[in-house]
């Protein structure tokens, strides 16, 4: 058998001001594909559109960002081992619960972690930092929570780690192999002689 040993590390971030405005849906960008799409109604998004327009602790212009009334989903193209991104929904779209679930590199779940976002003084969008550590993770979907009037979302500053996985032989296959080739080269002596 083999084991999966980490490697060289390489941590990366987009901050949504490397290319021009333009839809998100299907975009692949330093790593990752980007994915959109609506809830009940015509939902769009957009990288390097404006964000929440005063300066927030998480996120900041220019952000991807669009209606709230949609679910984005980024997969990596490679599993990470870590990431971090702020994320936005303005205050007048409801209850702005930021549900986001995790995905291993084959599909199945890791779980979900909802963020409550907190209001910025004088600010018309509440705001939150997620930060995610441990099992590879191969896909992220956020869900912005139940709007009742259209509002928007701003994500910004996402930060990962991409672990560079090599596969090692274990000690004990290493002895088998061994043992193997000793019996190997036993067997062809015995056939020399006989």
């Amino acid at each position: 058998t083999f084991a999966a040993r980490a490697e060289a590390q390489t941590t990366r971030s987009i901050s949504f001001d490397e290319l021009p405005m333009q839809p998100i849906d299907g975009l692949v960008f330093n790593g990752v594909r980007f994915g959109f799409t609506e809830k009940r109604r015509i939902a769009n998004a957009y990288f390097s559109n404006n964000g929440p327009g005063v300066i927030q602790m998480y996120v900041q212009q220019p952000a991807l960002s669009g209606n709230a009334d949609g679910i984005l989903t980024l997969m990596f193209l490679q599993p990470l081992s870590a990431f971090s991104f702020g994320a936005a929904v303005s205050n007048f779209s409801g209850r702005g619960l930021l549900t986001t679930s995790l995905f291993d590199p084959t599909d199945g779940a890791l779980g979900s972690s909802t963020l409550d976002p907190v209001a910025g003084i004088g600010s018309r969008f509440s705001e939150a930092l997620f930060t995610c550590t441990g099992a590879p993770v191969g896909s992220a979907s956020l869900d912005f929570g139940e709007v009742e009037a259209p509002g928007q979302f701003a994500f910004a500053n996402l930060r990962f780690t991409d672990a560079q996985i090599s596969t090692v032989p274990e000690p004990a296959s290493v002895v088998m192999l061994m043992a193997g080739l000793a019996m190997l080269c036993v067997l062809s002596a015995r056939r020399r002689t006989a």
